[in-house]
């Protein structure tokens, strides 16, 4: 096959249009999903600190004077404290709906607080933050009905007492 001098070098149009769609919808949404999914687990792992440093906290100002002792007060005060400290750490509002500069997108639910004797003193907390994405998933949760995705974060905080 002979080039003629004008063809040379030339691509054509649909291999243009092929190199752009591969790029465009291939490519990108791999990338962004990745991205995303980055961005996600990274708020889930803040979420977890914020829930362990909160019940740390909420243990030492209601146990102040009589640190490390045997006896736990698990009582309304205890999840009212704890409750501030989250409201406040993970910038909510009272009714615990997000701030402008809040990590989450709804309202966040605490949905178990509990006390666990065994093996040792500890805290259990599950708690349900809602996060928005807000790239090409958000497309997909726009097909389902959804506004959010759900992350239930439980973490466990092991309560410094003496036995």
């Amino acid at each position: 096959m002979n080039l003629k001098r004008n063809e040379k070098g030339e691509i054509g149009v649909f291999e243009l249009i092929l190199f752009t769609g591969i790029v465009l919808f291939i490519l990108m949404p791999i990338f962004t999903a990745a991205y995303e999914k980055q961005i996600m687990y990274k708020i889930g792992r803040d979420s977890n600190d914020i829930i362990k440093d909160s019940l740390e906290a909420t243990y030492v100002t209601l146990n102040i004077k009589r640190g490390s002792t045997k006896k736990i007060e698990f009582d309304d005060k205890f999840k009212r404290t704890f409750e501030s400290y989250i409201r406040e750490n993970m910038k909510l509002n009272v009714d615990f709906t997000p701030k402008d500069e809040s990590m989450a997108d709804a309202k966040i639910k605490v949905l178990e607080l509990k006390r666990i004797n065994y093996p040792r003193k500890s805290v259990k907390v599950k708690l349900l933050l809602p996060i928005k994405p807000h790239l090409y998933r958000q497309i997909i949760l726009d097909l389902m009905g959804k506004e959010w995705i759900g992350y239930e974060i439980v973490q466990e905080v092991s309560l410094p007492v003496d036995y």
